[in-house]
């Protein structure tokens, strides 16, 4: 995965380029087939990867909670460029087919996907925290103990980013992938006699 152009951060990794029969229309869902679905999800890992690692760092300042304000502020920057590098940012979402939107509804409704096509406040980034709250405890005692305590708060923190991400990315794309047309088996023509 390259590079981001200086200043641009995040947000210029989360818009995928797209080839010319890639680009949707009006109304249409950002990603149109399943090879594009799987370039946006790789490019989306990769910045869930790059994030983990940061707050594997930030683990290690040896400041009680300081590792958990930058784990929200990761959460807050990259669960939005994710859903918007899928299409299903909310914004993106208001632009689609009435028709779209409501199969896109559909697959929202159960609640078992909590963070797509959502705003991403701080209260729901600390909601997705809370659900890890005793490897989020562990962590802050265990970065009391010299060296091998520090490494392992560390190593729990890049895991727990890690999974958060990849749980939103799989996500996305179950969404992505239910709305996309179903290829055809057989190819051969039907004759009704």
């Amino acid at each position: 995965m390259g590079t981001a152009p200086a200043g641009e951060g995040l947000n210029a990794m989360a818009a995928p380029a797209t080839t010319r029969r890639d680009t949707p229309q009006p109304g249409q869902m950002r990603i149109q087939s399943r090879e594009a679905l799987e370039e946006v999800r790789a490019q989306c890992l990769g910045m869930v990867r790059q994030r983990a690692a940061t707050s594997g760092g930030s683990a290690l300042i040896p400041v009680p909670g300081a590792d958990i304000v930058a784990d929200v502020a990761l959460l807050m920057e990259l669960l939005p460029a994710i859903n918007r590098a899928f299409g299903l940012a909310p914004e993106q979402i208001a632009l689609l087919a009435p028709t779209l939107q409501t199969q896109l509804r559909a697959q929202l409704g159960d609640g078992a996907r909590p963070l797509v096509g959502q705003t991403i406040t701080r209260s729901l980034v600390l909601a997705v925290l809370k659900q890890m709250a005793v490897r989020l405890a562990a962590r802050q005692v265990l970065k009391w103990v010299p060296v091998a305590g520090q490494a392992t708060a560390a190593v729990m923190a890049a895991w727990a980013l890690h999974q958060i991400g990849k749980r939103h990315v799989n996500d996305c794309c179950s969404v992505i992938e239910a709305l996309l047309p179903q290829p055809t088996s057989g190819g051969g023509e039907v004759i009704d006699l």
